[in-house]
């Protein structure tokens, strides 16, 4: 007898299935016993609920795998729902946060800000903002976004938020500020780097205090003007604004450069330049340009040019009178050797005539060469046996003359003595190792190799007399070649085998002056 009710599957005419509410009560009609039943047709509502179920569903989903906090208040302002996100923020499950108020969880201070927000949220506005809260005894930092949530009548009952953790960000930009900061007050204090910065126009937004010394404008004057009106020269102003715009656009820039530029009175500034153009997300790129002033440098280096080319000029000039001073000397002796009948006697003038040419040669060559403080020693052996072989008329078809000399290159210190001890030794052998009619070789070798000299002369004639001893040297030729080797801090060595070979060994040194035999 009692009512029931229960949900129901009906069937339209045209045969569709639709879902209903039966309701069925006994009663009596005209006196009889009956079952009265009403039906309801509830298709809007099940739609209604599975499109609820639905969006339901979706919250639980995006709620769950956001990493953001997600959250949900009610009308006391007490958490009523927290996503996972929220849990593993704070290291606490939802049921330690559901049902507790920011200031239960956070304490009067931090939590009295984020309720006077949330206030204002009930009262239907979209806050955002960036509250700071201890989490294990760290602030953190947050960005937040609350909208009011509505009841069906439109009635506000609550809050929905979602917060990120901007902790890390707040950190990097303070970092970065922090950076910025020091960056800046280095390159203020800068004093021999002008730094501009300016943007793909040309406009400068950044000067710092060496720009004035170097160009003369202060940053007063300069922020704001167009950087290629200001410094730049006339004639390169438009070649200047395409790197500018290329740059800008590619973020490539010439490479470092001397360049003239110009100061605020017109005077032209000589600088090495350098450009650099820095990205930016989100905004046009920032372009700088870093100058050295070298306008004192280019003035000292024109002055050394100048110095060195009058000091090349002079010792050249001294080099030239020193030649045709032993020229001088040595056309002397020629003509006195002229008078002089005795055989041993000129023999000692056509010794020292030699010796001086000898010497009168490097002067020659360091006198043509264009560096001064080296000579071509193979070219200078050449022309030196080249005067022997003509003094001591020696017959070329008979004696073979042979020189070993590869790129090497000796100062006057140490070509003086190497050319004497040639000209000594090379004297000996033309005079002694071949009598009339013998035919021969006359060997030259000179090498260089880890820092040490080895200088040879040997020929394969008569040999030198076993009476001869190089420790003791009775003749002034062998005399000389001894004194020049301990001039040269070397060693002097003798062989008799086929013939005879002079070995003179010193190491590479730099010798002052070429000194007194």
């Amino acid at each position: 007898g009692k009512p029931r009710q229960y949900d129901f599957w009906g069937i339209r005419k045209n045969g569709e299935v639709f879902p209903k509410i039966v309701r069925s009560q006994q009663g009596f009609y005209l006196g009889q016993k009956v079952i009265i039943t009403f039906a309801i047709d509830i298709t809007e509502r099940k739609k209604a609920e599975e499109a609820l179920k639905e969006s339901e569903e979706k919250f639980r989903v995006i709620s769950e795998s956001a990493i953001d906090s997600i959250f949900i208040k009610d009308i006391h302002l007490k958490y009523i729902h927290v996503n996972p996100a929220m849990e593993r923020l704070f290291g606490l499950p939802a049921s330690n946060l559901i049902g507790k108020t920011d200031i239960d969880l956070f304490g009067e201070e931090a939590g009295k800000h984020v309720i006077e927000s949330d206030k204002q949220v009930l009262k239907g506005e979209i806050i955002e903002e960036f509250p700071t809260k201890p989490v294990d005894g760290v602030i953190h930092s947050f960005h937040t976004i609350k909208v009011p949530l509505e009841n069906s009548e439109g009635k506000i009952n609550g809050l929905c938020g979602i917060a990120r953790d901007i902790t890390e960000r707040k950190q990097a930009e303070k970092a970065l500020r922090e950076s910025e900061k020091r960056f800046q007050k280095l390159l203020e204090n800068v004093p021999t780097v002008a730094v501009q910065g300016y943007n793909p126009d040309g406009i400068i937004n950044y000067w710092n205090k060496a720009n004035e010394s170097l160009y003369g404008y202060t940053a007063e004057e300069a922020i704001g003007k167009n950087l290629v009106e200001l410094i730049i020269p006339p004639e390169m102003r438009d070649e200047v604004q395409k790197i500018i715009k290329h740059g800008a656009k590619t973020g490539e820039m010439p490479p470092a450069a001397e360049l003239t530029l110009m100061h605020k009175n017109g005077n032209p500034v000589t600088v090495y330049s350098s450009h650099a153009v820095v990205k930016q997300t989100g905004r046009e790129p920032a372009l700088f340009c870093m100058d050295m002033d070298l306008t004192e440098r280019k003035k000292a280096e024109e002055q050394i040019k100048k110095d060195l080319n009058e000091k090349n000029v002079l010792l050249q000039e001294v080099h030239h009178r020193v030649k045709n001073n032993m020229q001088v000397i040595s056309s002397l002796l020629k003509l006195q050797s002229g008078y002089i009948k005795d055989k041993k006697a000129l023999g000692f003038f056509k010794n020292s005539q030699n010796r001086v040419r000898s010497m009168a040669l490097v002067h020659e060559s360091l006198y043509r060469s264009e560096d001064m403080a080296n000579i071509d020693f193979a070219e200078y052996v050449k022309k030196l046996t080249t005067q022997l072989l003509s003094s001591f008329a020696t017959n070329t078809n008979l004696v073979k003359l042979n020189i070993n000399i590869k790129d090497i290159k000796l100062d006057i210190n140490l070509a003086i003595p190497c050319g004497l001890i040639i000209n000594e030794l090379v004297s000996n052998s033309l005079k002694y190792a071949f009598p009339v009619g013998r035919k021969g070789e006359l060997s030259i070798s000179f090498t260089f190799k880890n820092q040490t000299y080895i200088l040879t002369v040997k020929d394969n004639g008569i040999g030198i007399p076993e009476e001869i001893d190089l420790k003791n040297p009775q003749t002034l030729g062998l005399l000389l070649v001894d004194s020049l080797t301990k001039q040269l801090r070397g060693s002097l060595e003798l062989e008799r085998v086929k013939g005879t070979c002079f070995k003179i060994t010193f190491q590479k040194t730099e010798l002052k002056t070429y000194g007194k035999v």
